[in-house]
Order: structure tokens, then C-alpha cells, then sequence
């Protein structure tokens, strides 16, 4: 069965908020995306990590180097062994107070299908908010 990929990114594009260049997720949803990128042979290059800046989240702020050591262990040109890495690593709680992640990829197309050039907008101009109802359960946001 051929896999739906520009499907998948639609969809995935629901799971999280659209920051600027950049789709952030909430770390199951980025779990569940590594399998499909696996399955798919997509090369997850590089991860950012993310939290809210304020109480009503819908601003963010990058924590910069907060992937670190995880990003020094990506290979350029192994799927398996980068998406073995980025699981290991989102299993644990995310450090910094991190909340979200982002992926960075080898493949423009896949990029531009999670992210279309007509949504990207410079960091701050404007936020796509995930939907109340697919909140994770334990979160602030489902709570309210």
C-alpha cells in the first residue's frame, strides 16, 4: 500500500501549530510521526525544541541548543538510525521546560508539504493554533 504522504502532512499539520517556518508538536504526535517517516524513508536531519512564552499559549520560543547532544548523533544519511535517536530522545521528558519539538529534513518537498510556502510566515506574524478538542489529555490547554 503507497502511503499518502502529502495526506499525512495535512494531517499532521492539524496535530500542532504552525510557527513561522516551522511545525511544532507536541511530543506524542512527533513519536507517531517518526514511524510514518521511517515506514515512508524520510531523513529527519536535525529537531528543535519549543516552549510557550506566554499563559495563553500562542506565542513560542525556541530553545536554542536544546536538542544538543541528540542533533551531534544524527547521521546525514541514515533514516533508521536518526529515527532511533529522536525516539529515545522524545521518550524522556523534554529538557529546558521544552513542550514541543520541530524536525528539520533532508527532503524540501516533505518540508513544504508539512509547511506550505502560502502558510509559512516570519517567526511572530502569525500562529495556527491546534484545535482545543485534539489537545493532549494531560495538558493545560485540554483542561480549560
Amino acid at each position: 500500500m503507497r502511503m499518502d504522504l502529502k495526506k499525512i502532512a495535512e494531517d499532521y499539520r492539524r496535530k500542532g501549530y504552525i510557527w513561522g517556518y516551522e511545525l511544532l508538536l507536541y511530543p506524542q504526535d512527533a513519536l507517531a510521526l517518526l514511524d510514518i517517516l521511517e515506514q515512508a524513508n524520510i531523513l529527519v536531519v536535525g529537531c528543535n525544541l519549543w516552549r510557550f512564552w506566554e499563559k495563553d499559549r500562542t506565542y513560542f520560543v525556541e530553545i536554542v541548543g536544546g536538542c544538543g547532544k541528540v542533533e551531534e548523533e544524527l547521521s546525514r544519511t541514515d533514516v533508521e538510525h536518526n529515527v532511533r535517536v529522536l525516539r529515545a530522545f522524545l521518550q524522556q521528558p523534554l529538557p529546558y521546560g521544552a513542550e514541543l519539538i520541530s524536525f528539520d529534513f533532508a527532503e524540501s518537498k516533505w518540508w513544504d508539504w508539512l509547511v506550505p510556502p502560502e502558510e509559512q510566515y516570519p517567526h511572530g506574524k502569525r500562529v495556527y493554533p491546534r484545535p482545543k478538542d485534539a489537545a493532549p489529555e494531560n495538558s493545560e490547554e485540554h483542561n480549560s
